[in-house]
């Protein structure tokens, strides 16, 4: 059992949405805990840093996050003995040819609603022009834009 905080608790939710539900595969149904903490459902992977009060090495199943009071909840990791995938080989190396910061909102109200099953299609013409979002709702075409927003020099490396 380890005992974490509200902002941990939502850390850990976030980085779980992404472990797969497939039983046929259980090396990616929970978190791998090792420098970082991962999840992948072979569709997407969600990374955050290591919480500092979770002392896991390896794969688990993290199960439910139990709030227990105010600002502490608790969670009980049970290992999974297959071997989490090499995810960190999954994301492209070097530099990006484009880099563009979005407000996360606006993004969430885009995708919100959209058929499920249907594709999402981004179209990016540089950092500095909006960004169109073409889907479809309820069988129909839907269009939306999103103006990028500035990002500090430092931030684009």
């Amino acid at each position: 059992m380890y005992k974490i905080n509200n902002k941990q608790a939502k850390r850990l939710k976030w980085v779980s949405r992404a472990s797969s539900k497939d039983q046929n595969r259980p090396n990616i149904t929970g978190l791998n805990f090792n420098h970082e903490i991962a999840a992948a459902d072979g569709y997407r992977i969600h990374v955050i840093d290591s919480i500092e009060t979770i002392d896991l090495e390896g794969n688990h199943e993290i199960g439910n996050v139990a709030k227990v009071r105010k600002d502490q909840h608790v969670i009980f990791p049970e290992p999974i003995t297959d071997e989490f995938p090499d995810y960190e080989g999954r994301f492209p190396a070097g530099d990006p040819q484009v880099k563009i910061a979005l407000n996360p909102r606006f993004l969430a109200e885009v995708c919100q609603g959209l058929d499920k099953g249907s594709m999402l299609v981004i179209s990016i013409w540089d950092e500095n022009k909006p960004i169109v979002f073409e889907g479809e709702l309820e069988e129909q075409p839907v269009t939306a834009l999103i103006m990028p927003m500035h990002m500090h020099k430092e931030n684009k490396s």
